[in-house]
């Protein structure tokens, strides 16, 4: 959609790994063709059909290298930083290898069969734990040269869209969620979460992270001649109760599902997504809390 041309060549590469939370996992494209290379992780399986059964964990990625067309990184999961936690309600324990899947993303903006999807990054930061500052809600817009070469990419009036993030660098070594505060058709607010901690210092985090964002066309079933399939769809109201989801298609592999909450009730309540019981036809999803410094 910048350059108004069809794009014959590979734009995304996917593929599946196993991490845990004591070592980075190398991670390698067989594309050799990018040029502006994102790049994103599914959320991890982690069981448990009630928040108490379950604990906030994100995967996490660093050293994002382009060789020559070829891309490269490391990831892990994080869990809280167990020294900030108060240990009366939940301990981390160490996380066994859990299935993840990846993305590759050459930058832009595409057209998939009528879906919009609009790729790019930069920096974001944190002042503080004031929820009423500004200056913790980072925006970024979207692609610039669709229809303007001064106006942002935008989805069409009264279509439903949605986005996922990913924090392309490890400036900050802990569990740090990044989270919608507000989804437009020409931009997004993103405000950076750290688990919950009485240390208020723990909210500053004024080095600035690199963030990359994928927003997209919802209530979209995007089948590929290359065997890759997507599909799209937004919820609202996500809560701590479980939402079962059912997919339109019915895969050979549980699929990854990749995800992220739109909205910012609360900016000191850390509050990420979960999904379990991940098969070839649906998932389960809910919204998790770390219990850090008091019961959630």
């Amino acid at each position: 959609m910048l350059t108004h041309q069809k794009s014959y060549g590979y734009w995304l590469e996917s593929g599946f790994t196993s991490v845990d939370d004591q070592s980075w996992t190398f991670v390698g494209s067989t594309v050799n063709t990018f040029v502006n290379p994102l790049v994103f992780i599914s959320l991890p399986d982690i069981p448990g059909a009630t928040s108490n059964e379950g604990y906030p964990a994100i995967a996490r990625v660093k050293s994002v290298l382009n060789s020559g067309g070829f891309v490269s990184f490391s990831t892990k999961l994080f869990q809280a930083n167990d020294s900030y936690c108060s240990k009366q309600w939940y301990v981390p324990r160490p996380v066994t290898p859990k299935s993840i899947s990846w993305m590759v993303v050459e930058q832009g903006a595409y057209n998939v069969s009528g879906t919009y999807v609009f790729l790019g990054r930069g920096p974001i930061n944190r002042a503080d734990s004031d929820v009423t500052n500004s200056a913790n809600v980072i925006r970024f817009d979207y692609p610039v040269g669709c229809d303007s070469t001064t106006l942002s990419c935008a989805f069409e009036l009264n279509t439903p869209f949605g986005v996922i993030f990913q924090l392309q660098t490890t400036v900050y070594n802990r569990l740090l969620i990044p989270r919608g505060y507000s989804v437009q058709r020409r931009f997004v607010r993103v405000v950076l979460q750290p688990h919950d901690a009485l240390d208020l210092t723990y909210y500053s985090m004024p080095n600035p992270e690199t963030l990359a964002f994928m927003a997209f066309g919802t209530g979209s079933r995007i089948s590929c001649v290359e065997k890759l399939s997507f599909e799209t769809m937004t919820y609202a109201g996500a809560t701590n109760t479980r939402l079962d989801v059912t997919f339109s298609f019915t895969y050979n592999l549980p699929p990854g599902v990749y995800g992220a909450i739109g909205t910012s009730t609360s900016l000191t309540d850390s509050t990420g997504l979960r999904v379990f019981d991940r098969t070839t036809t649906g998932a389960s999803i809910i919204t998790q809390e770390d219990q850090c410094v008091d019961e959630e």
